[in-house]
């Protein structure tokens, strides 16, 4: 068996070689930059007041857990040559599938 008989599996948020990582974040609780950043096909407006009242509402873990969910997107629709913002259905529906077919893989027993 050869070295490319084993199928490998890449994280989604890991980078392939030749690909640059997203500048890094303003600071740990800065949802209005992670927004910024996406990959957008029009300059995207955001709503410093409404995410200020998300961001006090929110418990710091939430507020992570919804950047770190707008980053494994963003990096899914560039890598698929897809826009972030403003998205479609398909493309929120076929980022769904791929996530869904991905935990589906690596829940699969690994046969010898």
């Amino acid at each position: 068996m050869g070295p490319m008989d084993h199928a490998v599996y890449l994280d989604d948020n890991a980078l392939i070689a030749g690909e640059t990582a997203p500048a890094p974040m303003a600071s740990a609780d800065d949802l209005s930059w992670a927004v910024v950043k996406m990959h957008a096909v029009e300059r995207i407006g955001v709503n410093e007041p409404l995410i200020a009242a998300y961001q006090a509402a929110s418990s710091p873990h939430s507020i992570r857990a919804l950047k770190s969910d707008l980053e494994a997107f963003d990096l899914w629709c560039r890598r698929h040559n897809r826009i972030s913002l403003p998205t479609s259905p398909e493309t929120v529906a076929d980022y769904l599938d791929a996530r869904a077919e991905k935990a589906q893989m690596s829940s699969l027993p690994i046969s010898s």
